[in-house]
This record gives structure tokens, sequence and C-alpha cells, in this order.
């Protein structure tokens, strides 16, 4: 066996020794629940077109695709931005280490978890902005005109006031989290497919491999 090839191997299992490390990472308390788990179960089995256990790319963000939109049902608008298919194609080649064109139903589950793990950011957020932000920022904004308190102009003006802070302020808060999970979804398959991992200095070792004595 050849120096090149026996280098190919090598770099070959530590790409998939740290690309499982990459795609476990992400997740939360929705992408952890058994709700979403059985449900992400289910997609995989209506992707499995062929029943050999394993996606393909397109079938990878076919089912993320649906993921969301039942997400959606509960989530509402907060599921409804899945990250967009250049994204999900890193991942899946990250997690496709003999490059065979599919992955097995482990992996498809650790992708869902990493690409839907910015729902529930986007929940909370939402819920913030509509319990606390806008009421508060609303009345803040109509005591500025000097309207006296209790009139039907008040009223007005204040449940138009935040209508329209609820639809900037929305919009602006989830483009920012959008915008922090995109860097960090690229970040997760570049830095399986380089060999780097986040809080350490130096090269990590992989299963089955020792630092020299």
């Amino acid at each position: 066996m050849s120096d090149t090839t026996e280098k190919k191997e090598s770099k070959a299992k530590a790409v998939k020794a740290k690309a499982s490390t990459a795609l476990s990472k992400g997740r939360n308390k929705l992408t952890e629940s058994k709700f979403f788990k059985k449900l992400v179960h289910s997609t995989f089995s209506a992707m499995d077109s062929s029943g050999g256990g394993e996606v393909s790319k397109d079938e990878l963000y076919a089912g993320l695709l649906m993921v969301h939109l039942k997400l959606a049902k509960f989530a509402g608008a907060a599921a409804c931005y899945p990250p967009n298919k250049p994204t999900c194609d890193k991942l899946f080649e990250a997690a496709d280490h003999d490059n065979s064109g599919t992955i097995d139903e482990k992996e498809f589950v650790s992708i869902m978890g990493v690409c839907c793990a910015q729902i529930l950011s986007r929940m909370v957020i939402y819920y913030l902005i509509l319990l606390l932000f806008v009421p508060f920022a609303s009345a803040k904004i109509v005591d500025s005109f000097l309207i006296p308190n209790g009139s039907y102009m008040e009223t007005i003006l204040e449940a138009g006031t935040g209508f329209a802070m609820f639809y900037i302020a929305v919009p602006v808060a989830w483009d920012y989290v959008d915008e922090m999970s995109q860097h960090k979804l690229e970040r997760k398959p570049d830095a399986a497919l380089t060999g780097e991992t986040t809080g350490t200095d130096g090269p990590t070792t992989t299963a089955g491999e020792k630092k020299d004595d």
C-alpha cells in the first residue's frame, strides 16, 4: 500500500470522526425532545423511498423542508425559514464519509438537529417581543404624544404602534438569529473537513490514533 493511499485513508477516518463531532453540536431542548425525534424518524422513513435505510442529498433537503412544515403547525412562522440547500449540502458532504452519495438515519437525525436548532430561539424571541417589548415600547411612544389616558385615540394609537413595531422588530431579530445560525452551520462542515475543532489549540486525535511518545 502506497503512502498516498495510507494518507487518504487516514484523512478519511479523521474526517469521519470530526464530522460526527461537529454534527453532534448545535442541539437544544427542542431537537432533543421525544416529539422532535419521532418527527424526524417518520420523515426519514418517508424520504427513504428505496427502503435501504439511506437517503440521498436531495432526499435530505426534502426531509428538512418536511420537518419545518410539520413544526410550523406548532411553532408558527418561527419554523418557516429552513436553511438553504447549499448549507444543507455541506452538512451532507461532511456526514457522507465514504462518498457513497447517501447517509443513514443516525446522520440524518444529526443534521436535522443542527438545521432546526434555531427554531427554538425564534420562538423565544417571538414571544418576548410580543408579550414584553411591544406593549411596553408602544405605551411609551403613545405617552410621548400627551394623549389623555383612557381615551379612544390612545387605544387606537397604542394598537397601531404596537402592530407596526411588532412587524419591524420580529423580522430584524429573526434576521439576526438566522445570520448567526447560518454562520454556525457553514462552519460545522468546514471545521470537520479541515480538521478544526472549537476550543482546541492543536490537532486532535481520532479513535484508534495515539500521540507519539
